[in-house]
């Protein structure tokens, strides 16, 4: 589908096929189940997925984009228009992509010694920490191929869903409910309509889900609610007091 010049990532699966400069890097361009549009038809894609930060390069290149339909932050390109700009223009797409990785590691390192104060602080640091160790329990973070930060997913008449994170491998699906301190049963209960949401579940496909608490202590109520849910959601424990010695411990 692409030249040389983008990599298949390294947890590419049959639903998601990400490309970027290297395989271990973070995808410029993906193909997933919302490439498929209306059709839903895997032999006929309807267009491909751009981070929402290459909106000016495409606009440079006059490649039309529109913001995707389910809640997210990134960009639906045609499909052949994205071909097209890949082969004409990829090594330029890759040198781009490399200089936002550099903005990127220097805006994490500049705030990497500022302290955690409230809950947005800490999903930052956790995806950082996701996107570097490996800190789910059986999931090497190199296998994650998709990272969403309050992505909102909707379903007619539902209310919608907006987990802190949610993380994709070919084989799993996590969702992760954070807490800055305290996390009580309402935390949980937060956690598992989630689970259950249709749109979350559409999303799940036939892949696992596991869920996850992030706080730095539970209640009683809450501990006695994730032991009943039999492994479906566990407990990380929060150690440290800002992303540069942040460390979730199972």
């Amino acid at each position: 589908m692409f030249p040389p010049t983008l990599r298949p990532g390294a947890a590419c699966s049959r639903e998601y096929l990400g490309f970027g400069a290297s395989g271990r890097k973070r995808g410029i361009v993906v193909a997933d189940q919302y490439s498929k549009g209306t059709t839903r038809d895997r032999n006929n894609l309807e267009h491909v997925t751009f981070m929402s930060e290459y909106r000016g390069f495409l606009r440079h290149k006059q490649v039309p984009w529109e913001w995707e339909f389910h809640g997210g932050k990134n960009l639906f390109v045609p499909f052949d228009r994205a071909v097209a700009v890949i082969q004409n223009a990829g090594h330029e797409l890759v040198e781009f992509a490399e200089k936002l990785e550099e903005r990127r590691e220097r805006s994490r390192r500049a705030k990497s010694d500022e302290p955690i104060v409230a809950e947005k602080d800490l999903q930052t640091a956790v995806c950082d920490l996701l996107g570097s160790e490996d800190v789910i329990p059986g999931i090497p973070h190199d296998a994650i191929c998709c990272m969403h930060s309050e992505r909102q997913l909707s379903a007619p008449g539902q209310k919608s869903a907006i987990p802190d994170v949610i993380v994709e491998t070919s084989e799993e699906l996590v969702i992760l409910e954070l807490k800055k301190d305290l996390a009580g049963a309402p935390a949980v209960a937060q956690l598992q309509f989630y689970m259950q949401h249709p749109a979350v579940l559409t999303l799940t496909g036939q892949r696992r889900m596991r869920g996850y608490l992030v706080a730095r202590e539970l209640t009683p109520e809450a501990s006695e609610m994730i032991n009943s849910t039999g492994g479906a959601v566990e407990f990380l424990r929060v150690e440290g007091t800002c992303a540069s010695d942040l460390r979730l411990i199972c």
